[in-house]
């Protein structure tokens, strides 16, 4: 296996985010009809918490650049979403022509939806870290200015619930063996353990808007002795978080995360150690979303309840509003409502929940007993997976003794097209 560089000179980060940036205005400005008002970079790329590896004379950044383009106009919005991925494709090729593989995704808000936007971790993370790096400087002082106390819990739950969904459209990597593959698992494993920092920060009342931040924010919790003695998983946690934190910013420090993306391991090695790594990813999630729900639930749940159960019980607690935003924004797709195949479904799964809960609960069966597959007991998956699945919202209900891999493919796809990009 090759080896990789892991840790690049904060010079050479500097300049890839530049180069990042110049590709994207000089193809986004090209568009003179659909041009925004303002264009703003996001998430760890904004805060200068990205992570660049090199590999093979690439500069690899590791995740993805995310960019608002903000119009005053829906209309040109919508113009310019139906060749957004026409233009990604053309971004990401010039990059890969000066030496850098870097995803690159577009957000299209309008000035009157930043206005509108309710209190939410990725709002805020918008308005307290987000840059403006062309046009109206102010634009994201239109976003309201709403307080870290004011985001709702189950939105902390639904960033963990959307990464163990994304593991799960990518859980088969382990089987195929394919380096490529488990290393993109890997980096899902990596994402999830921050995103429990920013649950269980968020939870505690000491959510920070960086990944730095929340970090010292969980070093301070666990000073005061109460976490530590109230829950087992404390120290595994703050550990964990300790580590990918230190891998994502690069400061060099030893871990399994380096080793492996660093190509210390031979294929064959690196997939037996990844799979380790996810049994006790896994593990360490399953005991902080149990807390999590108990939160939410306001009541004592315990660790060998059913995860389906627990899922369906946090989706019936779900306010109606938000399940009725939720169904209408999918029975407006027409690809959804047509997968939904049945009113008399439609009826019985929205007594139950909104789409996004449910799938939410659907993934945490599946993520749970993923290490029963692993380990090879293939027929405990497999009936999980053919009663979960029964609670899908996009799926053909008529489907029996469903496999896990298939459930699981059916759950991310579910998500990827009709969850992923909104918060209905």
């Amino acid at each position: 296996m090759k080896r990789t560089l892991v840790c690049e000179a904060e010079d050479t980060l500097a300049a890839a985010k530049e180069a990042i940036i110049q590709a994207t205005l000089d193809i986004v400005l090209t568009q003179r009809e659909e041009r925004p008002i303002a264009v703003v970079i996001a998430g760890s790329m904004a805060r200068n918490e990205h992570t660049v590896l090199r590999a093979a004379g690439l500069l690899n950044v590791l995740g993805d650049a995310e960019f608002y383009l903000v119009f005053d106009r829906s209309s040109l919005a919508r113009a310019l979403e139906s060749r957004a991925k026409s233009l990604v494709k053309e971004i990401e090729k010039r990059l890969l022509s000066r030496g850098i593989r870097c995803e690159v995704n577009f957000a299209l808000p309008t000035t009157a939806r930043l206005e509108r936007m309710s209190p939410h971790i990725m709002g805020y993370e918008l308005r307290t870290t987000g840059k403006v790096v062309w046009g109206d400087a102010d634009i994201l002082r239109r976003i309201p200015n709403f307080g870290a106390a004011d985001i709702p819990r189950w939105d902390a739950w639904r960033s963990v619930s959307n990464r163990m969904t994304e593991q799960l459209g990518c859980a088969w990597s382990l089987e195929s063996g394919s380096s490529k593959d488990v290393l993109g698992l890997l980096y899902r494993c990596l994402k999830i353990q921050l995103e429990l920092a920013t649950l269980v920060t968020h939870f505690c009342g000491a959510f920070r808007p960086t990944y730095g931040e929340r970090e010292r924010s969980i070093r301070e919790l666990g000073a005061k002795s109460v976490p530590a003695s109230s829950f087992a998983w404390w120290h595994e946690f703050a550990d964990r978080v300790g580590m990918v934190t230190g891998f994502k910013l690069q400061r060099n420090s030893a871990s399994l995360y380096q080793d492996i993306f660093s190509g210390r391991w031979t294929a064959q090695e690196a997939v037996s150690l990844i799979q380790k790594e996810c049994l006790d990813v896994v593990s360490l999630v399953r005991s902080v979303w149990f807390w999590g729900a108990e939160q939410l639930l306001g009541h004592r749940v315990g660790a060998c309840e059913d995860p389906l159960r627990v899922g369906l019980a946090i989706a019936r607690g779900q306010n109606w509003r938000w399940r009725a935003r939720g169904w209408a924004h999918l029975l407006l797709r027409e690809s959804a409502a047509r997968d939904i195949h049945s009113w008399s479904r439609f009826l019985r799964l929205g007594r139950l929940g909104g789409p996004r809960f449910l799938t939410y609960a659907v993934s945490a069966a599946l993520y749970f007993s993923w290490p029963d597959r692993m380990r090879g007991d293939l027929e405990l998956a497999r009936s999980v997976a053919t009663r979960a699945i029964r609670y899908l919202p996009i799926v053909n209900p008529t489907a029996k003794n469903v496999g896990w891999v298939d459930a699981s493919n059916a759950a991310f796809a579910g998500w990827q097209q009709h969850l992923e990009k909104n918060w209905a």
